[in-house]
């Protein structure tokens, strides 16, 4: 399972760099201090995620990660159709 999630991982890593660099290239501005946040964010929880799964179990991180979209797409659907926000 490893493997097929990596190959997955790695084939979403080139579409997304080329249609990136495709958008960079055409004159698009770089936000680079969030690009950079970014990358921290994703080096942090490349280093957290791991180590967080040997404490909570597969079944409450999948109710923890649906919780999270839940809230996140109520607060997309509130925003564009009724100008509210959770946050």
């Amino acid at each position: 399972m490893h493997l097929a999630a990596g190959t997955s991982a790695f084939a979403i890593l080139i579409s997304t760099a080329s249609a990136s660099a495709t958008f960079m290239f055409g004159g698009a501005p770089v936000d680079w201090p969030l690009l950079g946040v970014e990358l921290a964010g994703v080096a942090a929880g490349s280093w957290i995620g791991p180590m967080t799964s040997r404490f909570i179990s597969d079944l409450w991180l999948k109710r923890l990660f649906t919780a999270i979209c839940l809230v996140a797409g109520a607060n997309y659907v509130l925003h564009g159709f009724f100008d509210m926000r959770f946050w």
